[in-house]
């Protein structure tokens, strides 16, 4: 960025930069400064002394040396409570013994890995000895400075020190919960004495202020979260003696102490904010030997309170468009809610159904395999690690919320207890997941309009068919023009993913790394690493620099409707009114449940323009036939995809795989980790409006035989702006018929329709035997008016319902048809009820 691209972007932040904003920054800068006070005079040392002051004056009642006092009140303490009490521990370790001893395998598998010093984080297997380098990147092996926090270089450090993901992600502590685990189910003491001989040395290693560990309030947060755990299970240990359960004490206070004069409030007010005050709360709540301990447990919850709103829409999605941290920020809220429960106090309406509908939300995404697709920014991160957990599946989760809030749905999608849940529920919790039914889910497809996400299944089975359109908004809080923002959602509007039987298909090939080559970074966020259209070879938002984007596109959703045979789902997007010749892309997507599904991609505006659909496999071989202008799937799974360009003769096909650049067809599972898998393109040039149609048919070994017939289109209409289609998938035939005009149009011979879509399904003699029609009011064949009403409507559906005639209506009106005494059905909400 130049000189006076800086000038400039300063100058548009500060325009929309609101006076409490103003304030918070103001004051942000000012805790820097005496925070640099601190350092320069040698104050940050929290002596003995110090600290007995920031502690209850309760304790002056205590005989004997304080540190015995406050190890002896703590072993002794009723309430507060943490998730385990030591009085349960036998009959917790019994339950685990006979129901899941798995769970003891893994964990006493983990902890001997720990303790001989093997460490496995983000994908990078480390050998470390004592002490560890605990300022060390595990990547690189070199070591960033020892400096205070605010002299860190994290968003540029990379090149000098590495990705600084790496190194926070060993100083989060998370696996100091296995070592603790180990110590309480088995009550060796070996296991106890080795994590907090770690903690040990992390205080004397990383003095409060100095050095990268310091650098952000969220790792600061998570860290404590996990030192919950670990001081939970070690308490009564022969190696928790006085002076290091004093030293904990002390290095959690100052960890409160900066989560409260760092919280993020406009830095990062989604998953940092609430992970910093989760730890606040959870602090607060459990140490009132802390004379600030009310304050803390008070701020941090008014914060989890005020902004539930703010962190998930009312469907339940993050508003961050990133599945990872929509995970993030619902553990982050469960810790605290538990930990509030668990001390008998009220959580409010208000939060309790919000966390309810984003466990709906994490249902209604997730694949028939029971992975999430890999939407938006990844760090791999949670909240908190309680078990052996596999990448992308966040089950784990459901089965919590089943116990919580007494859900068949999330009991059966959970598909069995987990080790997580248990920890924070305990054994009441066992039994309130054991009385519930399992049930399925009320809905198979489903519309998430606030997330913008559109989700079509055939069913709820592990070989089911599935896809994910995407309508939402790149993220909360993007600017829609020049001004920059920072946000973990990508450029990829009116994208979609698919599986069926149960696999993976279609996919969202995930994100790379915040820090590393800016190449790869930049790939995976921006349009061409998604399904959909890319124009003039330009991302729907302008990139700005890491993690940043300029004119984010505004997506509308256009129609969804949703029955037995039939979904359909419109979008349109203006992420391209920024360049010269403004483009409007629009995507429609019919899915004939289960057979197939077709999508019709439309560019309006001006001039001529290049236009890619990107389609972005999962790992596998594939055949390709350009003559036909298709591709399909060869694997000995379950599912393949036969993906083919249909009435568009102008297409060319290019197959993107095996080369070394980010683009050249890579999909990266987990944070830094990357797998080659092949890319469509297919590619239209020409003057707008452009039109394209896909047809993706699943099928799991050999493919169907597929033919399509391009029908004409006899009216006069603007060339392009209406299409028709017979497409036959194996023994079925369906009409399908698109049109962008408003007006009456003749197709098939003697079809007339003023339908947006119509389709049909045909016999072998090409008789109708179910149709479906969205914004259209008549539909003649070979001059009989099958359906004529007054004016167009939403929706109209016919059937045959043991073997009588049904019209099922978006609202109610007079019919005329050629079914004479045909059945009116209004349909309202998802339900069917009689008319009248």
């Amino acid at each position: 960025m130049s000189p006076f691209e800086k000038i400039k972007h300063l100058s548009l932040k500060l325009r929309n930069l609101s006076s409490d904003e103003a304030f918070f920054r103001i004051k942000a800068k000012g805790i820097d400064l005496h925070d640099h006070y601190l350092v320069a005079s040698g104050r940050t040392l929290l002596t003995e002394g110090r600290f007995l002051q920031y502690l209850s004056r309760s304790l002056d009642d205590e005989k004997g040396d304080v540190k015995d006092a406050l190890l002896r009140r703590k072993r002794q303490q009723n309430s507060p409570k943490f998730f385990i009490v030591e009085k349960d521990r036998d009959e917790m370790r019994n339950f685990i013994a006979e129901n899941f001893p798995a769970w003891m395998e893994n964990t006493l598998r983990s902890a001997d890995k720990l303790c001989a010093g093997d460490f496995h984080l983000l994908g990078i297997q480390s050998k470390y000895g004592r002490p560890i380098p605990w300022h060390d990147d595990p990547e690189t092996g070199k070591t960033w400075p020892k400096v205070p926090y605010y002299e860190i270089p994290i968003f540029d450090g990379a090149e000098k020190y590495g990705d600084v993901k790496y190194v926070w992600e060993l100083n989060r502590h998370q696996f100091l919960a296995d070592l603790g685990k180990a110590y309480w189910l088995t009550g060796d003491e070996r296991y106890a004495a080795h994590c907090l001989e770690l903690m040990d040395e992390w205080i004397q290693d990383n003095p409060y202020l100095m050095g990268v560990n310091w650098a952000s309030a969220l790792e600061v947060a998570v860290r404590a979260l996990s030192w919950l755990w670990a001081y939970s299970f070690c308490l009564h240990s022969k190696a928790m003696d006085p002076s290091r359960h004093f030293n904990i004490l002390r290095a959690l206070y100052q960890h409160g102490h900066f989560l409260e004069r760092h919280l993020s409030f406009y830095f990062s007010p989604y998953n940092h904010l609430i992970g910093e005050a989760a730890a606040l709360y959870s602090i607060g709540v459990f140490f009132p030997e802390y004379q600030c301990s009310a304050r803390w447990k008070e701020k941090g919850w008014a914060i989890l309170h005020d902004t539930v709103d703010q962190q998930f829409y009312t469907d339940g999605g993050t508003v961050e468009q990133a599945a990872s941290y929509h995970y993030f920020t619902l553990g982050f809220y469960l810790y605290a809610i538990l930990l509030k429960k668990t001390n008998g106090e009220r959580v409010s309406e208000r939060v309790w159904r919000r966390i309810e509908k984003a466990f709906e939300y994490a249902m209604y995404m997730t694949l028939p395999d029971g992975s999430t697709p890999m939407l938006g920014d990844n760090d791999d991160a949670q909240a908190y690690i309680l078990s052996e957990i596999k990448a992308w599946d966040f089950r784990h989760f459901l089965s919590l919320g089943a116990a919580l809030y007494g859900r068949p749905d999330f009991k059966r999608q959970s598909t069995t207890y987990s080790e997580s849940a248990f920890w924070f529920l305990g054994l009441e919790g066992w039994e309130a997941y054991k009385q519930i039914a399992a049930d399925l889910p009320e809905r198979t497809s489903v519309a998430m309009p606030s997330s913008g996400y559109y989700v079509m299944r055939t069913g709820w089975e592990n070989q089911s068919h599935y896809l994910c359109f995407d309508c939402g908004p790149l993220a909360d809080g993007v600017f829609h023009d020049e001004v920059v923002s920072a946000a973990h959602g990508h450029a990829d509007a009116l994208s979609l993913i698919v599986a069926a039987y149960g696999e993976p298909l279609l996919i969202d090939p995930g994100f790379y790394t915040y820090n590393g080559d800016l190449a790869w970074h930049r790939y995976f966020r921006e349009t061409a690493a998604h399904n959909t259209v890319v124009v003039d070879n330009q991302a729907q938002a302008e990139y700005r620099g890491r993690l940043k984007w300029s004119h984010a596109p505004d997506s509308k959703l256009q129609h969804w409707v949703s029955s037995e045979q039939f979904d359909y789902v419109e979008g349109v997007h203006n992420g391209y009114d920024r360049l010269p010749e403004k483009v409007v892309h629009q995507r429609q997507v019919v899915f004939l449940k289960p057979n197939y599904w077709i999508i019709r991609d439309e560019l309006t505006g001006d001039g001529t323009h290049q236009a890619d659909r990107y389609f972005h496999l999962a790992p596998s071989e594939i055949v390709c036939d350009k003559n036909r202008l298709s591709v399909k799937t060869v694997s000995d799974r379950r599912g393949n995809i036969l993906i083919q360009s249909v009435g568009t003769h102008e297409d060319t096909l290019e197959i993107i795989e095996k080369g070394e650049e980010a683009d050249c067809g890579w999909v990266t599972p987990a944070y830094g980790k990357k797998n080659r898998a092949p890319v469509l393109r297919y590619r239209m040039q020409g003057a707008l409006p452009l039109t394209s149609h896909t047809l993706l048919v699943p099928f799991e070994k050999n493919a169907p035989t597929i033919s399509v017939e391009d029908l004409a289109i006899t009216s006069h209409h603007e060339s392009g702006r209406s299409n028709a289609f017979i497409v036959s998938v194996g023994k079925r035939r369906d009409l399908i018929f698109f049109s962008s005009t408003e007006k009456k149009t003749l197709f098939n011979k003697d079809w007339e329709c003023d339908a947006h879509v119509l389709w049909a399904a045909l016999d072998g003699n090409d008789g109708v035997t179910s149709f479906s029609m969205i914004g259209g009011s008549f539909l003649n064949i070979k001059g009989k008016a099958y359906i004529q009403m007054d004016k167009k409507i939403e929706e109209v559906s016919f059937r045959f319902q043991s073997g009588l005639p049904v019209f099922d209506l978006s609202e109610l009106l007079e019919v005329m048809s050629v079914y004479k005494n045909a059945k009116i059905v209004l349909k309202a909400k998802g339900r069917m009820r009689e008319g009248e």
